[in-house]
């Protein structure tokens, strides 16, 4: 091929490419399974249910401000969801919005734990109801029993769909 040759070809490929138009951009994706982890360890962590699963979207680009869903079950087969924003620097935030159990056995050691501190007494137990699911209002009762066999009634307020509760020894 002659020079010239080689030039004009390369003029009008260089043309070719120019015809195209526009800018290539590359576009960043969150890497979903990582993120699905660290979601797991966080919920977990939060709230102390044990997530079986979680399903988020396969391709989230990575935005400021891009919002998805992901859909977690917990090891009771409740399945809740949480809300997902991405902020700089590749953060993310995330608000469980309910639908997963509490985990009871944490909440009833919490609640024993609490009660012999306040009440300066051993108590050997704390029964909560299995599948309480975390939700704002949702309130219910668990009983707790002291070393002389003595039951009294902790009644237990859900104040959000994160997970927060308080409880308190009814009189």
């Amino acid at each position: 091929m002659t020079p010239s040759r080689r030039y004009l070809g390369l003029a009008i490929l260089g043309l070719a490419l120019a015809g195209c138009g526009g800018t290539f951009t590359t576009t960043s994706l969150l890497d979903v399974e990582r993120f699905e982890g660290t979601l797991v360890d966080g919920i977990t962590e939060q709230t102390g249910t044990v997530i079986e699963s979680v399903d988020c979207p396969d391709e989230v680009t990575m935005e400021t401000g891009n919002e998805f869903e992901c859909s977690v079950t917990d090891d009771q087969g409740n399945t809740g969801s949480v809300e997902v924003t991405q902020g700089e620097d590749g953060d993310t935030s995330w608000i469980l919005a309910g639908g997963i159990a509490i985990n009871m056995s944490r909440l009833e050691e919490t609640i024993r734990e609490g009660l012999e501190t306040q009440l300066g007494a051993t108590i050997p137990s704390v029964e909560c109801p299995e599948g309480i699911v975390i939700e704002a209002g949702n309130d219910f009762e668990c009983t707790a029993t002291d070393d002389a066999g003595a039951t009294g009634v902790v009644a237990v307020t859900q104040h959000d769909d994160a997970g927060n509760i308080t409880w308190e020894l009814e009189q």
